[in-house]
């Protein structure tokens, strides 16, 4: 691609840092792309696999970086197939825009909602199909987002033709079908086969989603596209140019789909993922007529017919979960008990599966004809199949190998000739049988079985096999769900177990003691160490950061370091002045350091993003705006708004990311600036940071100090520059960052004791001087960064120009880019002459801020310094 454009890097966990065109770019800031930030990938395998929180949004990203990297290989290596710039752009959008198309919870929307709701009301019968896909809606809702965001001009600028072009991408969305190659030719054929392969499956939508959930769901993966990538080229085949792969690769391809088999086996077909996307869609079903989604023309639409009006249906994601589970419908009633059972686990239970392939066809039949019985009511009949991705078809039978002798003489590799070892079917399909009753009732669980059996016997079906079973909001937890008595059959004993567990979360309840009592009530002080294993506040390490860490880095693509198996296989309790405390070995220490440094750089890198940053504090404007005018219900019916729905944890339950959507696609003209805030946040017209600087002395009473700043930034007019942009207080935002080893200014590891190898009961400290010269001096410092509201040129030059002023005004460091943001000013600050500044010459550092000076006011040098 143009190596001239400049490309936005996203920072992926699959793929590492992915640098995506402009073009792309366009595309992606669009809400119709931003709503798969809504969608789990996953569906319903969330509340079976607690990593299983990816979205559509990322995978869509992941297969068009693959869709280019794929592209360049083969134009790198076979430069006569003559792949132009226009074709790696139709083939990138076409993996960017594949799965615009689904609905809430994947494919659960397309899968099972819909059938069902056309099978109800017969639409069969009628010109619709009862097979609706989501390619279908993803080719509509590629239309409307073309249209809508005026996307047309966009593609014009990078020479694409439209007629022709928006034809192609739209075919390879849904896999061009032979003799339908407007877009492109026989020549380029091969194209089809990279995003949506018609012809064998392998293609690089397939590639993202197994290593994505694999990674997500914590299954192992072995195929490595990357491998794919090196030896796969174009050979012609009867006329048409297909991708064709080395030979010795034949069992690699196996395993790929050995691997997509076993996700289908292990996650997406779980037998409890199953049962809850039935009950998700029952409760669908149940609110289908009583939701009403505004499209196009302001017609309103029922759930299931919002695939009919795209404006409509970009209004409809995961969050309508929510939105029935906390509403106070009457008519939603139904769907809200059904939801309600899901949260709080009340699955419906799998009795059992029939493996019997052959009779899956005759049983379902039968049961149809029969299940509003009244003995069958209460039953759920699943089909599950299993396959390599093409029915009972062989994939590999499908695809083209090359020699390496012979690269372009392309021929078929039998089964027979890879391995003894491969399946002999290449799919299975069996029922499973679920029954709705009482999950806790082992009794009637026992009933129902015999029940069900009882009526395989009555039809010669055979029968059921049993498949194994895999602090004020905590108190409103327990008193909600009458976990009390629960509690105590477990051999609790309360109330004292229920405040060990409050103590573990919060810390010492009521007031403070003397200064040598022990402040805690659950547990003497011979098990002391226990406080020490959820949330640590004597040095910080516990299993809350341990899980945080491994999570956060593996979800961010960032590497940690830090392995907390490690600390379990050192880890013993010592006694410590009359107290027991969790300590390790003395060789550990290096390890610890490298732990905290861990929690550093997340901060640096991701909590603290400067985007991040931003959009938070659009989020926070936004909420700011809509808290008076969103009622949340809680406890005997009493309204509560954003910001006091704390008080009560009825509310608060219902109080979720949610409100995000809630006021996004809200319609009340009193939300309508807090609607604009969120609309910028998801077409990515962000706020934009003007620059960050630090203070010599550490500041106090930060939320005070950054209001009186942000007039004092918006006053620092350099007298060089651009004067004619009139820039206010509220146009910037100021905010201090704090950033540190998690115990404020303190080194954590002063206050861990070790043992050594030679005497294991003995706890000693081991000082920072005694482990690396190489570690920190200090453990604690602020960023002072600096938020401009107005993104337009010229006022984000003036107001880089405002910040570069303040900054000399108020004897903060150099802006890092202070140089190239203002040239003309920094010479004029002698203590910024020297690029390493206080590295060398104590007397180049910064002096004492003179607060009085800047701001004029003593209240807030006070206020700062106390």
């Amino acid at each position: 691609m143009d190596g001239q454009q400049p490309l936005k890097v996203f920072n992926d966990p699959i793929h590492g840092h992915m640098e995506i065109h402009p073009l792309l770019v366009k595309f992606i800031d669009t809400p119709q792309f931003q709503r798969l930030r809504n969608i789990k990938q996953l569906g319903a395998a969330y509340y079976v696999y607690p990593g299983a929180s990816h979205n559509r949004f990322e995978h869509s990203i992941g297969v068009a970086h693959l869709a280019g990297q794929f592209l360049q290989a083969l134009r790198d290596r076979q430069p006569d197939l003559k792949i132009s710039e226009e074709d790696i752009f139709c083939v990138q959008i076409a993996g960017l825009c594949h799965d615009l198309g689904h609905g809430p919870f994947s494919h659960l929307f397309d899968g099972k909602l819909i059938p069902e709701v056309r099978k109800q009301e017969k639409h069969s019968s009628n010109d619709k199909d009862e097979k609706w896909r989501h390619e279908d809606a993803s080719i509509m809702m590629f239309d409307h987002m073309v249209e809508v965001n005026e996307l047309k001009k966009e593609m014009v600028k990078y020479k694409l033709v439209l007629d022709k072009d928006l034809e192609f991408i739209k075919q390879l969305i849904v896999g061009c079908p032979d003799g339908e190659n407007q877009g492109r030719g026989k020549d380029k054929y091969f194209l089809y086969e990279i995003v949506a392969n018609k012809t064998n499956g392998i293609d690089v939508d397939k590639w993202d989603y197994l290593a994505r959930d694999c990674h997500h769901l914590g299954i192992p993966m072995s195929f490595d596209y990357q491998r794919f990538l090196k030896f796969a080229r174009v050979c012609e085949v009867d006329g048409k140019k297909h991708i064709c792969v080395r030979d010795k690769e034949a069992a690699n391809l196996y395993d790929m789909f050995y691997r997509r088999f076993s996700l289908h086996q292990r996650a997406y077909q779980h037998r409890v993922n199953n049962i809850i996307e039935y009950m998700i869609t029952e409760a669908l079903l149940e609110a289908n007529e009583h939701i009403k989604i505004e499209g196009s023309k302001q017609k309103k639409h029922k759930l299931s017919e919002t695939i009919d009006d795209m404006s409509a249906y970009t209004k409809l994601t995961d969050s309508v979960f929510d939105q029935i589970l906390n509403s106070s419908d009457d008519n939603l009633k139904g769907a809200r008990e059904i939801l309600n059972k899901i949260v709080r686990r009340q699955i419906y239970k799998c009795l059992g599966k029939i493996p019997s392939k052959e009779k899956v066809g005759e049983i379902k039949k039968k049961w149809e004809e029969d299940k509003k019985t009244p003995d069958l009511q209460k039953f759920v009949l699943d089909v599950v199949t299993l396959d390599y991705g093409m029915k009972g078809e062989n994939p590999i039978d499908k695809v083209y190998f090359y020699s390496k002798k012979k690269p372009d003489k392309p021929y078929r590799i039998s089964k027979e000739e890879v391995s003894k070892l491969l399946p002999a079917d290449f799919n299975e399909t069996f029922l499973r049988v679920y029954w709705k009753g009482e999950p806790d009732d082992d009794e009637s669980l026992e009933t129902a079985t015999d029940k069900f059996n009882k009526w395989c016997t009555k039809n010669n079906f055979p029968l059921l096999q049993h498949e194994e079973a895999s602090l004020a909001m905590f108190d409103y937890l327990v008193s909600d769900n009458s976990l009390e008595p629960v509690m105590e059959e477990h051999g609790l004993v309360l109330p004292e177990d229920l405040i060990f567990i409050k103590e573990q979360i919060a810390g010492p309840l009521g007031t403070k003691g003397p200064l040598n009592q022990w402040p805690y009530k659950g547990r003497s002080e011979d098990k002391s160490f226990l406080y020490e294993i959820v949330a640590n506040k004597r040095n910080g390490i516990d299993v809350d950061k341990w899980d945080y860490f491994a999570r956060d880095c593996h979800h961010l693509g960032i590497q940690n370091n830090f392995d907390y198996r490690r600390f379990l296989k050192f880890a013993r309790v010592c006694e410590v002045d009359g107290q027991k405390h969790i300590c390790t070995r003395d060789k550990e220490v290096g390890n610890l350091y490298d732990m905290f440094h861990t929690r550093n750089c997340l901060h640096r890198r991701a909590y603290q993003h400067k985007v991040g940053h931003v959009i938070e504090n659009m989020i926070t404007e936004a909420f700011l705006k809509a808290d008076k005018h969103i009622k949340v219900q809680g406890s005997g019916g009493k309204m509560y708004t954003l910001s006091t729905a704390i008080d009560d944890m009825e509310a608060y339950t219902k109080l979720t990311d949610h409100v995000f959507e809630q006021i996004l696609n809200s319609h009340v003209p009193e939300l309508a600036e807090a609607r604009k805030i969120l609309h910028n946040v998801v077409c990515r017209r962000l706020y934009k940071c003007v620059g960050q600087t630090q203070a010599e002395n550490h500041i106090t009473d930060t939320q005070e100090i950054c209001r009186h700043w942000a007039g004092d930034v918006a006053k620092s007019k350099p007298q060089s520059g651009i004067q004619d942009v009139n820039l206010q207080p509220e146009d910037f935002i100021v905010s201090v960052i704090e950033m540190d080893y998690g115990m404020k200014g303190k080194n954590p590891i002063n206050n861990v004791r070790f043992y050594c190898k030679n005497d294991p009961t003995k706890a000693i400290q081991i000082r920072k001087n005694q482990v690396s010269k190489l570690l920190p001096e200090q453990f604690a410092e602020q960023m002072i960064r600096v938020i401009c509201k107005k993104t337009d040129d010229r006022s984000l030059e003036a107001a880089k120009k405002h910040f570069v002023q303040w900054c000399m005004d108020m004897n903060f460091s150099k802006p890092q880019d202070g140089d190239v943001i203002a040239p003309e000013l920094t010479p004029l600050k002698a203590g910024w002459s020297n690029n390493n500044e206080g590295e060398d010459d104590e007397d180049d550092g910064c002096r004492p801020v003179n607060w009085e000076t800047v701001n004029g006011q003593n209240r807030a040098k006070k206020q700062i310094l106390k």
